[in-house]
């Protein structure tokens, strides 16, 4: 019986690579950030989205109050960010554009813009310890 050779992808070491996906902004920094709060109805401030061009990041950071469905929510404000990416702005360009926008749904809890403008905090880590 004659030997077979294994195919290529048993043998050769496979480097991963990204094809696809949604544009993301880096969520890293340590220099300071622009960002805007995110409420709950009621005006309850669950959290941040913040945004530093210098290193194209920009993301999300949930205060401790917030409950894990708050959190969840806050979804399609992530979301709306990365169509900033995909559109080519630049992360404060992206953060400005949610400012006003109308209100959002997502798990069930209806969260806005509190902002009318964007902050500015030190750090990421500034705005985790508030």
């Amino acid at each position: 019986m004659r030997e077979r050779k294994a195919p290529g992808y048993f043998t050769e070491d496979l480097q991963p690579r990204v094809t696809g996906g949604v544009p993301r902004y880096t969520s890293r920094t340590e220099k300071p950030v622009d960002y805007v709060e995110i409420g709950v109805e009621g005006g309850a401030v669950i959290g941040y989205l913040y945004a530093n061009d210098e290193d194209e990041a920009a993301g999300w950071c949930p205060r401790r109050e917030a409950s894990p469905s708050e959190q969840n929510a806050v979804a399609v404000w992530i979301q709306r960010l990365h169509e900033g990416k995909a559109q080519g702005w630049a992360p404060t360009a992206a953060l400005d554009a949610l400012i006003g926008r109308e209100g959002a749904e997502g798990a069930g809890i209806w969260t806005r813009v509190v902002s009318s403008a964007r902050q500015s905090a030190v750090s990421i880590e500034e705005l985790k310890n508030r």
